[in-house]
C-alpha cells in the first residue's frame, strides 16, 4: 500500500464510509467503530458526526492523522480534484480550506516528479 502526503484537504475524512481493513493491519478495537454492510458483508467503519464526516475530524483536521487507518493513509484526494472542473475545483479548494499551492504542487509532482513547485508569494 502506498502512502500518499497530505496536505490537509480533509477530502478523505467528509465523504462516504471510513471501512477498517484488518487484512491491512486496521484493528477496530483502536478507533471509535460501527457496523456496516458493504458490498453484502458486515464490516466495522469509523462513526461519523452529524454533518457526516468522520468522528475523528474537528476544526484542527485530523485527530489521529499518522495512526489513521489504512484508507485514509492511501486515499489519493488528488483524484477527486483532476476528475473536477476548474470552477469545481477551485469551490472543494474553498470549501475545505485546502492550500491551493499545496494542492496544485502535489499535483504538478504526480504528473510531472520533476516538476518545479510553485513558489511562495505566487498565486495561482
Amino acid at each position: 500500500m502506498t502512502t500518499v502526503p497530505c496536505n490537509g484537504c480533509t477530502a478523505c475524512c467528509r465523504d462516504g464510509f471510513i471501512r477498517l481493513r484488518p487484512e491491512l493491519g486496521d484493528d477496530p478495537a483502536r478507533y471509535l467503530t460501527r457496523e456496516a454492510t458493504y458490498g453484502g458483508e458486515r464490516v466495522h467503519v469509523l462513526q461519523r458526526n452529524d454533518d457526516g464526516s468522520c468522528i475523528y475530524l474537528n476544526s484542527k483536521g485530523c485527530q489521529i492523522h499518522g495512526n489513521a487507518p489504512s484508507v485514509c493513509r492511501s486515499f489519493d484526494c488528488r483524484d477527486l480534484f483532476s476528475k473536477s472542473n476548474r470552477d469545481e475545483r477551485r469551490q472543494q479548494i474553498k470549501q475545505r480550506g485546502a492550500s491551493v499551492r499545496a494542492i496544485f504542487n502535489a499535483g504538478r509532482v504526480r504528473v510531472s516528479p520533476s516538476a518545479n513547485p510553485i513558489p511562495k508569494g505566487t498565486s495561482k
